[in-house]
């Protein structure tokens, strides 16, 4: 299972543990917290192939979060997901250079397509 793991990292714990939840249920092997800092202490257990990063973590910005997590598994595939959506933010999302850009409002399935689609190596 090891080509199915996924990072979740969200300060918000309903959001992490819903995701997570309807992941494993998937048969997805899930790992979850809010902060980058355990995040980073995550990714030696194993390789994660997908991270889904929130924009809002509980120990900084998201979007900081992301070249932390490239530098310690360099082939990770990012979504990022957020509460709402502006123009500044999109923005950040694309020089991120994340895979998809998730607005949590949005259907759910929307956001399993792009984490199948990740796993597959493609958008």
């Amino acid at each position: 299972m090891e080509h199915k793991r996924i990072l979740i990292l969200d300060g918000d714990p309903a959001f992490r543990d819903e995701v997570a939840r309807a992941l494993t249920e998937r048969g997805f092997s899930v790992r979850a917290t809010g902060s980058a800092e355990q995040a980073v202490a995550l990714l030696p257990e194993g390789s994660f192939v997908c991270a889904l990063v929130d924009v809002e973590l509980e120990d900084m910005p998201g979007l900081e979060a992301v070249p932390l997590l490239r530098k310690t598994v360099p082939g990770i595939r990012v979504i990022v997901t957020a509460r709402e959506n502006n123009k500044q933010q999109e923005a950040q999302v694309r020089e991120s250079r994340a895979l998809y850009y998730y607005v949590k409002n949005f259907d759910r399935l929307e956001l399993f397509q792009a984490i199948t689609a990740a796993l597959r190596g493609g958008k």
